[in-house]
């Protein structure tokens, strides 16, 4: 299961520098200045949610039980997977987005 660890630290890393970002991109502009600074938070809020679900889920990995426990702990970590895919990939087109904006149009990512 060293994948969703994988998958799993690097959606916390993309969620983060989304929080960051967006704090960082109130310097371009003041327009929405608390949006993006709640936003930010939010953002940030996200990656430690994913953090802490990464860690207990991980720490139940090291859990030594029978073998009809391990079918279902199979079932729970490939589902789990799926849920840190998907928020890798959702984080990866909300970051390339803000990108966008504040390189590109120099202006803040909400506002």
């Amino acid at each position: 299961m060293k994948i969703l660890k994988i998958t799993a630290y690097t959606a916390v890393v993309i969620w983060g520098l989304i929080g960051i970002l967006v704090a960082i991109s109130t310097a371009y502009s003041n327009i929405g200045f608390f949006i993006n600074i709640f936003m930010s938070v939010l953002f940030m809020a996200i990656a430690y949610f994913l953090y802490v679900k990464a860690k207990n889920n991980l720490a139940m990995l090291q859990i030594q039980t029978d073998n009809n426990y391990k079918k279902t702990q199979k079932q729970f970590f490939r589902i789990e997977l799926l849920f840190f895919t998907l928020s890798l990939l959702f984080g990866l087109l909300l970051l390339s987005g803000a990108i966008s904006r504040v390189l590109y149009e120099k202006m803040a990512v909400f506002g």
